[in-house]
């Protein structure tokens, strides 16, 4: 379910993988009229994540005695001119940039587009340091240790697509 797996290769964005999913849907069922709409997609996104996890009616769900999680959206971007349908644009426009105020559990996190719970610029500047003494702290044994994992990873994701799983999962263009 959406919203529900770790995030290690990029940030974590619930509004990304509904969008990935919809769009992987129409490599795989070409019955565009099965598809589920936008609306649909959303409404899905947001609850079935908590009912995987247990927490139906408690999350992902914007009711009396449920946590206050609300996220507000600013329309005037350009992502969002013309407005056409608004499920359609919330599901395949938006990209997190509109975003003004969020409540997470009914306390304000985000207010006017930025978080109010840490000092972001002080936060990536020294996230900046890190990473560059990160960088320079790597040897050349660290190196060579990386690189003598890269033929067996490689082989890995050889093996997984040698095997049939009853469709085309790659897109030849050659």
């Amino acid at each position: 379910a959406y919203g529900t797996d770790g995030s290690n290769c990029g940030p974590p964005g619930l509004l990304e993988s509904m969008r990935m999913g919809c769009y992987m849907m129409r490599l795989t069922d070409p019955e565009f009229e099965d598809w589920p709409d936008a609306q649909t997609v959303l409404s899905e996104g947001y609850s079935a994540g908590a009912r995987a996890i247990g927490r139906a009616g408690k999350v992902g769900v914007l009711q009396a005695g449920a946590r206050a999680d609300i996220t507000v959206l600013k329309p005037v971007e350009h992502w969002h001119r013309p407005m056409g349908n608004p499920y359609r644009h919330l599901l395949y426009y938006e990209n997190g940039s509109s975003t003004e105020h969020v409540w997470v559990d009914g306390a304000q996190v985000v207010e006017d587009g930025r978080v109010t719970t840490i000092n972001e610029e002080a936060l990536i500047a020294e996230a900046g340091e890190i990473a560059a003494r990160r960088r320079s702290s790597l040897s050349a044994d660290a190196l060579n240790a990386v690189a003598a994992q890269y033929p067996a990873f490689r082989q890995m994701i050889l093996d997984n697509f040698a095997g049939d799983i009853g469709m085309e999962r790659r897109i030849n263009l050659r």
